[in-house]
């Protein structure tokens, strides 16, 4: 069997053991009675963290497939990388740490008093670059679909 058709095939199968786990988790922690509910909890906390560590190892396993395939691949991997860090970086400069605490619960305010300001300016740098980054890949996608129509 050709090589390049292997890995589709374990992605699909990692995919779809991924679901079946999760989904046999999630039945035996609605299934819970009082005593148990923890315990159950405690799997599925488990099993997350592994299907996390799984998750990774195959992505790892796929991406050196990939340097090794196209190595001109990770220069262009690099540079996309290298093009968000630096939004994320001007973000972060942009940022404020400014949080509106008025109505809010005491609890609230205790809480958010005591994180500190570079955390709040790190979350705004990155919602403010989830934003930008999900509007270029609409607007992306749409000038692509547009281009096709005409072409």
């Amino acid at each position: 069997m050709n090589i390049n058709k292997i890995y589709p095939l374990a992605s699909r199968g990692v995919a779809a053991l991924l679901f079946l786990i999760g989904l046999i988790v999630t039945v035996l922690i609605y299934s819970a009675g009082k005593e148990s509910f923890e315990s159950r909890v405690q799997l599925g906390i488990d099993v997350a963290i592994y299907s996390v560590v799984l998750i990774i190892v195959v992505f790892a396993i796929f991406m050196i497939r990939g340097v090794i395939l196209n190595p001109r691949m990770l220069i262009k991997s690099g540079l996309s990388l290298g093009v968000i860090i630096i939004l994320f970086f001007v973000f972060y400069q942009m940022s404020s740490d400014y949080v509106t605490l008025e109505g809010k619960s005491v609890e609230y305010v205790a809480m958010v008093k005591t994180i500190p300001s570079s955390t709040l300016k790190m979350i705004e740098a990155g919602i403010s670059t989830m934003f930008l980054l999900i509007g270029l890949s609409l607007a992306a996608l749409l000038g692509t679909e547009i281009w096709k129509i005409f072409k």
